[in-house]
C-alpha cells in the first residue's frame, strides 16, 4: 500500500452530519473551480506540480485523455482536476490564484496537497508552501517513500478541512454556473448518459480511510437534488437532501 496516499476519488462532503468538518482530499477542488470558473484561457505547464506515485495514476491518466504536449489550456486544467482529481492541477490553479481566492470562497485556508505531501514523506521541513515552491522551481519530479497505511491516515487527520456546509454552499454555486457545470457534468459524456432523463454533476477523491463523493442530481420538471456519499474506516454514511433553487 505503499504508494496509495491520493486516489482519484475522494471527497466530501456537501452533507456531512452536523457537527464539524473533515478532512476532504479532491473536495477542495471545488473551491479551486469556482475561482477558475470566469478565468480567460491560457496555456500553462503543470507536469512541474506533480508528485509520483501520489495520486493513484490520475496525472498520468489526465495527459493521456488530453494529449496536451508542453502546454494546455487553464480549462483543460480544471478538467484534469475535476475528472481525474489530479492533485498537480489542483496546486497549479492554486498557485495561479493566490491563496486568498480560495480562502474567500472555502472561508478557510485551503492548503496545497503535493507541498504537504513533500513535507510529510518527501523530507522537506519547511512550510508546504515553501516546500512546493522549491519544488516546482527546481524542475525535478520526486517520488517519495511513503510509509504503511496506518501512518498515512494519521497524517490525512492534519491536512486542510473544509466545513461540509461550506462545500455544499459552493456545489450549489457551481451548478448554476455554464463553465463550472460543464467539467462537473463530465459523467454526462460518458457512454449511455442521457441528460434528457438525469442529468449528474459530481466530484469525488480519496484520502487514506476515507473515500467520499459529492454530487448533484436534475431530473426533468424537479428541482436539483444535492447528495452526498462516505465512508470512514468501515462506516458508512449516507446522506441526501433538497436545495432551494
Amino acid at each position: 500500500m505503499a504508494e496509495q496516499v491520493f486516489q482519484p476519488y475522494r471527497v466530501p462532503t456537501a452533507g456531512e452530519a452536523p457537527g464539524g468538518s473533515s478532512p476532504h482530499g479532491s473536495a477542495v477542488d471545488a473551491h479551486h473551480q469556482a475561482a477558475t470558473a470566469a478565468t480567460t484561457r491560457q496555456p500553462q505547464k503543470w507536469n512541474a506540480y506533480h508528485l509520483p506515485g501520489t495520486d493513484g495514476g490520475a496525472h498520468e491518466a489526465a495527459l493521456k485523455r488530453l494529449k496536451p504536449g508542453a502546454t494546455v489550456t487553464l480549462d483543460q486544467v480544471v478538467s484534469a482536476m475535476i475528472e481525474e482529481s489530479d492533485n498537480a492541477a489542483a496546486d497549479l490553479l492554486r498557485d495561479r490564484l493566490g491563496p486568498g481566492a480560495l480562502r474567500k470562497i472555502a472561508q478557510t485556508g485551503v492548503g496545497t496537497v503535493n507541498g504537504e505531501m513533500l513535507r510529510a514523506f518527501g523530507g522537506c521541513a519547511l512550510p508546504a508552501d515553501v516546500c512546493l515552491k522549491n519544488y516546482v522551481k527546481a524542475g525535478k519530479q520526486v517520488r517519495p517513500t511513503l510509509p504503511g497505511f496506518a501512518r498515512q491516515a494519521a497524517w490525512a487527520e492534519t491536512v486542510t478541512r473544509v466545513e461540509p456546509g461550506v462545500l455544499r454552499e459552493v456545489l450549489t454555486g457551481l451548478r448554476k454556473d455554464k463553465t463550472a457545470s460543464k467539467h462537473l457534468e463530465w459523467p454526462m459524456r460518458q457512454p449511455g448518459a442521457d441528460p434528457r432523463t438525469l442529468l449528474i454533476g459530481t466530484k469525488g477523491g480519496a484520502l487514506p480511510g476515507v473515500i467520499s463523493e459529492a454530487m448533484y442530481t436534475v431530473r426533468p420538471g424537479e428541482k436539483p437534488r444535492d447528495l452526498a456519499r462516505q465512508k470512514c474506516d468501515n462506516q458508512r454514511v449516507n446522506y441526501q437532501f433538497q436545495p432551494a433553487g
